[in-house]
């Protein structure tokens, strides 16, 4: 009999450790899933409030390029100003140069390039444009032509570095760079 009373007592011991056990994985898998929970909710909370500060941003911006200086509605002006093509390319090049400039860079030249009378559906104006900027300037260069109104889009782009060109007055650390685009913009013979 006192086997038996041992084998009971085991079976007893058994299922109470695997009763507990099963409770302890249970709660602990609980405590996981609230966990998770939180640091998702807190993710998603830190992405919304990202996405509503670039739409706050979005918004200013937009209000700011829609009016003029009393502040009357304006519109967006995605096209230069111009009676001709060579008037609205001057002002092109002109916006050009200032955004090269204002990032740090410096026009060696610009010029602007025929389009063919076949590509040419929609008054679009090409540009070349050559200047000396560091990676810095000709990341905000490229970044201000891409947003600027009038609308402007690159479409090619060459860059060559001193370094690379065998010059040995070349800073190493940060090197002024040799860049070629080519833009694109539109005018209209309408004045704003």
């Amino acid at each position: 009999m006192s086997s038996i009373g041992l084998t009971t007592g085991a079976n007893f011991d058994t299922r109470r450790f695997a009763a507990v056990a099963l409770f302890a994985v249970l709660l602990l898998a609980g405590i996981l899933w609230i966990v998770w929970v939180s640091v998702a909710a807190s993710t998603i909370d830190a992405q919304l409030a990202q996405q509503q500060d670039q739409l706050d941003a979005l918004a200013t911006r937009t209000r700011n390029l829609t009016a003029n200086a009393s502040g009357e509605a304006t519109g967006f002006d995605v096209y230069f100003p111009g009676g001709t093509q060579a008037i609205a390319g001057a002002a092109m090049q002109d916006t050009v140069a200032d955004v090269v400039e204002k990032a740090g860079g410096r026009v060696v030249e610009s010029q602007i390039l025929p389009v063919e009378a076949s590509e040419d559906t929609a008054n679009r104006i090409d540009l070349k444009a050559s200047f000396e900027a560091d990676i810095e300037a000709l990341q905000k260069a490229l970044y201000d032509i891409e947003t600027h109104l009038p609308m402007m889009m690159v479409r090619s782009m060459s860059v060559r570095s001193f370094v690379s060109a065998g010059r040995r007055d070349a800073d190493q650390e940060n090197p002024v760079l040799q860049v070629a685009l080519t833009i694109s913009g539109f005018w209209t013979a309408e004045q704003p």
